[in-house]
Parts: C-alpha cells; sequence; structure tokens
C-alpha cells in the first residue's frame, strides 16, 4: 500500500461510555495529479482536497477494520483517474473486533458485553466516534459504506442524535431480513455452529497464514469456484484478526509484544468466538435496519450491493428486499457476479469498481481496473 497513508485513531472510554473504539484514517498519495493552486497539493504528497468525499467504513462480525484495505487502495487509485474526489476514509472498528478487542477485552468478559452487544453496540460506538472525535465530520460530505453488520449499522446510525450530513450510503451485502427475523434464523444457526468450531488458536502468525489458505483458498459451490480470500485480506486478518496470547492467559496489546520476543504462547482470534456468537444471536440487528431504510430512502440516496451467490442469505429474502414496498427506495442496485456474501474479502478490486461508479453518478462509463 506505498499510495496509501495510514493514521489510527483511539478515542478513549470516559465517564458515559466505557470502552475504545479505534478507527482508521486512509489518504492517498497522487502521483498523477499536478499540483493544485490553494490546496498545496503535488505529485507523491497526499491529496487533502477539502470538496472532495469522506468515505465511513463499517465491516462484517467476525472481520476489522484493515479488511476494507485491499478494496481501498483500489478505489483510491480508480478515484484519482476518473475524477472522483475523496478526501479521505475512515474505517471504524466495532469495539469487540480487531485491535478494539485487544484494549476493551476486559469488558467483554464481564455481563452486560459478555453476552450481549450486536448491531445496536457498534451503532453507538460509531455515532459516540462521529460525535466526540477529533475530527469535524459534521462539515464533511459523508459517504456511510457497510458490509454485512457494517450495513445494518451504517443503516442504524441514520437514527442517532445529533444526525450527520450523510449524502449517500452504499449497502454491501447487508445482513437483513424484510419478511421477519424468522427468515435468517437457519443462516443465524449454522452461523453461530461454525463459530462454535471455529479454530481459534495458533503456535505463530505464519502456523495462522497456512490454516486460512487452506481454507479460503477456493471451493466449489453450485459449480462455481468461490471463497477464496484475496490475498491481501488473508495478510491484512493475519495481522489485525488475531491477537498474541501471553502465558498468563490474558490477551496483550500487539503492538506491544509480538511473536519473536519469546513471551507469546500462542495468537488467538481478536474477535472472541463469544463475541461472535453474540453479534450473530442479536435478532433485532436484521429486522430494526429494514424499518430505517424505509423511512430514510425517500430523502437519501441509498445503494445496494448484491453477490450473485446466494451462498449465505437466502435468495427469497434478497429477493424481498429489493421487491415492491412502502416507502422503500433504492436509488441503484448492482449485482455483482461470481461472489457470495463475502463480496470485500473475495472481490475487493471488482467491489472498489462498484463503489467508484456509484460515486461517479449515471450516465458515466463504468471505470476499468
Amino acid at each position: 500500500m506505498a499510495h496509501l497513508r495510514v493514521e489510527t485513531l483511539i478515542l478513549p472510554p470516559d465517564g458515559t461510555y466505557p470502552l475504545f473504539i479505534t478507527a482508521n484514517k486512509y489518504q492517498w498519495r497522487s502521483e498523477n495529479r499536478p499540483r493544485t493552486k490553494g490546496l498545496g497539493i503535488g505529485r507523491g504528497e497526499y491529496d487533502m482536497n477539502t470538496d472532495g468525499l469522506t468515505l465511513v467504513m463499517l465491516h462484517s462480525s467476525s472481520f476489522h477494520k484493515e479488511t476494507w484495505e485491499a478494496c481501498l487502495e483500489t478505489l483510491f487509485s480508480l478515484a484519482d483517474t476518473s475524477g472522483v474526489a475523496v478526501r479521505e476514509a475512515w474505517a471504524i472498528e466495532c469495539p469487540n473486533h480487531g485491535e478494539s478487542a485487544a484494549l476493551n477485552t476486559a469488558f467483554f468478559e464481564v455481563p452486560p458485553y459478555s453476552n450481549h452487544f450486536g448491531c445496536e453496540g457498534y451503532s453507538q460506538a460509531v455515532h459516540r466516534f462521529l460525535t466526540r472525535a477529533p475530527v469535524p465530520f459534521h462539515d464533511r460530505q459523508l459517504v456511510g459504506i457497510g458490509h454485512s453488520l457494517g450495513a445494518n449499522t451504517i443503516l442504524m446510525i441514520q437514527t442517532f442524535r445529533p444526525t450527520f450530513p450523510f449524502s449517500s450510503l452504499i449497502l454491501v451485502e447487508p445482513m437483513v431480513s424484510s419478511i421477519g427475523d424468522m427468515a435468517l434464523q437457519p443462516l443465524r444457526d449454522r452461523l453461530v455452529e461454525q463459530a462454535r468450531k471455529r479454530r481459534d488458536k495458533w503456535t505463530s502468525r505464519e502456523d495462522a497464514r497456512i490454516a486460512l489458505h487452506k481454507k479460503c483458498g477456493g471451493r466449489r459451490w453450485k459449480g462455481v469456484t468461490r471463497g477464496k480470500w484475496d490475498e491481501r485480506v488473508i495478510n491484512s486478518f493475519v495481522e489485525h484478526g488475531l491477537v498474541p496470547k501471553a502465558s498468563d492467559g490474558s490477551q496483550n496489546d500487539r503492538k506491544k509484544t509480538d511473536d519473536r520476543n519469546g513471551d507469546m504462547t500462542s495468537f488467538v482470534l481478536a474477535c472472541t468466538k463469544q463475541q461472535e456468537i453474540n453479534m450473530y444471536t442479536d435478532d433485532q440487528g436484521s429486522v430494526a435496519p429494514v424499518e430505517v431504510l424505509d423511512q430514510i430512502s425517500s430523502k437519501l440516496p441509498i445503494h445496494l450491493i448484491l453477490g450473485e451467490l446466494k451462498d449465505y442469505i437466502p435468495a427469497h429474502v434478497h429477493a424481498a428486499l429489493v421487491g415492491p414496498a412502502p416507502g422503500r427506495n433504492f436509488a441503484s442496485i448492482s449485482m455483482m457476479p461470481n461472489v457470495g456474501h463475502l463480496v470485500p474479502q473475495e472481490k475487493p478490486d471488482e467491489l472498489a469498481v462498484a463503489i467508484i461508479k456509484i460515486l461517479q453518478g449515471p450516465g458515466v462509463p463504468q471505470p476499468k481496473l
């Protein structure tokens, strides 16, 4: 990611909220754009176009904020050559995932967070970050982009006060049902069972990398080879989806220790199996966002991106979501070929193309990779 500058901002807890919230800010170093008068932007400098879009990126259950980096690298590159002005992107992490989980370990080991968090918890954390972080988000032209849980969350924060001036939302495979929660119960049972059986301990990061390559190296599904994670996503998960486990059994901040100093006995999932299960068993998290969608879609452009292969969310659930419903209106609906639910993990470059096409607006030729 030679052209991406990444800065991490950690919002600490206070007397009204007990959890750390972490986010990454991404900016692009343009090699093509000439110096812009009045902005001080030149070749090789990071683009700070104050008229550009600020993207708010939210991830899915069991992943982490850096999951978006493969997609963002391509997205910024395409924006740089297609006339879409992007000021920066912020990937905000769910507090029981990734780097945030390591900071919040003590709170997620005891009630109420040990057995319940869900979409509402992620929504509260995102809104708190947008409200309390030392960044004037109210003055930015915001575009919300979320995948799965992140898509549900970007909808839910539209109900929080104060509101933020989002210019549009892009929902990638939202984990929602417009025909009631029970329509997703078989999927929920399957995800919970998978989480319980998931391997969550490795002797080294290289051990984890080998295991992920074996698990996510692609498989046949209804005659189509799918399930292969992008290599950059695998490397990102190994780096950011795992945390060192100390010999005393506690999770330590990976920035303070690593697998070469002799103190670590293993690496474990940053988002524990129990916390992943907590996200899946949040039954209201799949229906409440649809109510918000129906309330706001006549006033706020909402774009939907779905995977062609119905490997997670059933086809009839997707059909009901895009079908006619009072108040529900999508600015656009895109169907991505040869991919199922895990679009950012399996097709990050193609997803970047789809997002840039949306940001360009109708009638503009589709960008090429």
